[in-house]
């Protein structure tokens, strides 16, 4: 709770505890303005609902959420202690709003469940009074009612990634400190592309920053950790820039992801079609494969890049489906498609699916 809604709180405490529950005309007054201010808050509700379900581009992100934090249990943190590390839960943007339009739904209901039925059964008015007060507090404070109503709905389905409005974190963003738990708060175990682009990213801005002339290996080398690292802001225009046919199937030191890999995992890069097609006049292989033994289809559909899995399928691109690049395993005997399948990646998994299906059907 906030400490400007302390100074409300207090006070309010104070003054309803000297309200006459007897008197019909303060019984009457605090039920008008109860009923008003959940008329007005239900209203609001209504809206945020509405406004929340609309397409977003951004609907699809996956995104790293933050525990709701506790003031009571960080201020009894002992100062001198190890800071503990910081909890994510990987969602989508989707999945994440409709968890807190679910949540901000259910209190509202509840409270006024609790509220009338103290009052009916018990004839208490402190609630209706405190309520008629502390609810639209509570309410504006929503995440939800302060981009939707006080902001701008066009904000979330930008695709500026800058703009944070949960405090999450972005695919590529994640430190070696931070950890991935479920809904229950159990720990899980970092992705591949997680664990890896987390322990790459310390030596991606360093080797990115250094101002005297590196190996063109390591410049390459750079070029793909800052390109994934963009995460859904990436741009492949340097990539093109520097791509040829000596480095084509260069792949990173730590984990053997080459730049057709990372091209397929990003979704929403800039370019990425340009990208591809250089790839391919350059000679990229379709079928080689990182420490995980996932091949650049793997990486379309563990991401959902459906545009990347058409290409690494195409006849007239890689050809992924003749040269059976939709059934290679890896070292989990998992295909590209129970990656998709796993993700929950419908649209990607149906077009490796269809791919397939129709090759063997010309067979």
């Amino acid at each position: 709770m906030s400490m400007n809604k302390m100074f409300v709180m207090l006070p309010m405490i104070y003054l309803t505890r000297k309200l006459d529950g007897e008197d019909p005309d303060v019984i009457k007054y605090c039920r008008m303005a109860y009923a008003t201010v959940q008329v007005i808050i239900f209203t609001g509700v209504a809206y945020v609902y509405v406004a929340a379900n609309q397409p977003s581009k951004r609907g699809k992100t996956v995104i790293y959420v933050p525990p709701p934090k506790n003031p009571l249990q960080e201020a009894m943190a002992d100062p001198n202690a190890e800071p503990p590390k910081q909890k994510y839960t990987r969602k989508t943007y989707e999945e994440h709003i409709r968890s807190l339009i679910s949540a901000l739904l259910s209190s509202t209901i509840m409270g006024v469940i609790f509220t009338a039925g103290l009052h009916w059964y018990k004839g208490m008015i402190v609630g209706m009074a405190m309520q008629a007060v502390m609810g639209p507090l509570n309410f504006f404070e929503n995440p939800l009612v302060k981009i939707f109503i006080f902001g701008s709905t066009k904000k979330l389905g930008e695709e500026d990634m800058s703009i944070r409005v949960f405090d999450e974190k972005h695919e590529g963003e994640l430190e070696a400190s931070d950890e991935i738990v479920d809904k229950e708060g159990n720990v899980l175990a970092l992705g591949k592309a997680e664990n890896a682009a987390a322990k790459n990213r310390t030596k991606a801005i360093t080797a990115g920053a250094q101002k005297k002339e590196v190996p063109k290996k390591m410049a390459w080398e750079t070029v793909l950790l800052d390109l994934w690292d963009s995460g859904q802001a990436a741009d492949a225009s340097k990539l093109i820039k520097m791509l040829n046919k000596s480095n084509v199937n260069n792949a990173e030191s730590e984990n053997g992801w080459t730049a057709l890999m990372i091209i397929a995992g990003l979704p929403k890069c800039k370019n990425m079609q340009a990208a591809l097609k250089a790839l391919k006049e350059a000679g990229a292989d379709a079928s080689a494969v990182d420490g995980d033994g996932w091949n650049a289809l793997h990486w379309a559909c563990h991401h959902n890049n459906v545009d990347a899995a058409r290409s690494l399928l195409a006849p007239a691109l890689f050809d992924g489906v003749r040269s059976g690049l939709y059934k290679a395993k890896d070292k989990e005997n998992n295909t590209p498609e129970d990656c998709a399948r796993t993700e929950k990646n419908t649209s990607v998994g149906a077009v490796v699916r269809e791919a397939a299906e129709a090759f063997e059907k010309r067979k």
